[in-house]
C-alpha cells in the first residue's frame, strides 16, 4: 500500500524557527494560493510546487500538494508491485485528485 497526503502544511517561521503550521485541504490549497495572488514554483529535487513569501518579519512555506504532485506519487508506483493506495484524509481531497487516481487504476 502507498499513501498520498490530500492536504498541504502551511509553515510560520520567524527568525527561522517555525511559530505555526496550518493544515489546508486541496482545495483550500487553491483557493489560498489565488486569494493570496502567489505564485507556484516548481521544485526541481522533489519535483513538487512550493510556494514561499514573506510578510513583514514571518515568513510562509508550503509545498503544494496539487495534480503536479499526486500524479508524481502515482508514476512512482508505476511498475512496482503495489495495488493499493491510502489517502490521508479522505475529506481534504477533491475531484482533481480523485480523476488522477482513477487514471492509474485504468492502467493497471
Amino acid at each position: 500500500m502507498f499513501g498520498i497526503p490530500a492536504y498541504t502544511i502551511l509553515w510560520t517561521e520567524k527568525s527561522s524557527k517555525v511559530v505555526a503550521a496550518e493544515i489546508y485541504s486541496l482545495n483550500a490549497i487553491a483557493d489560498y494560493i489565488n486569494k493570496n495572488k502567489l505564485e507556484k514554483k516548481f521544485h526541481l529535487s522533489t519535483e513538487q510546487n512550493y510556494i514561499e513569501f514573506k510578510k513583514g518579519t514571518l515568513t510562509y512555506k508550503m509545498w503544494v500538494e496539487d495534480s503536479k504532485s499526486i500524479q508524481k506519487r502515482i508514476e512512482i508506483i508505476k511498475g512496482k508491485d503495489i495495488n493499493k493506495l491510502a489517502v490521508y484524509k479522505q475529506q481534504y481531497s477533491n475531484n482533481e485528485m480523485w480523476k488522477t487516481i482513477s487514471n492509474w487504476k485504468k492502467d493497471k
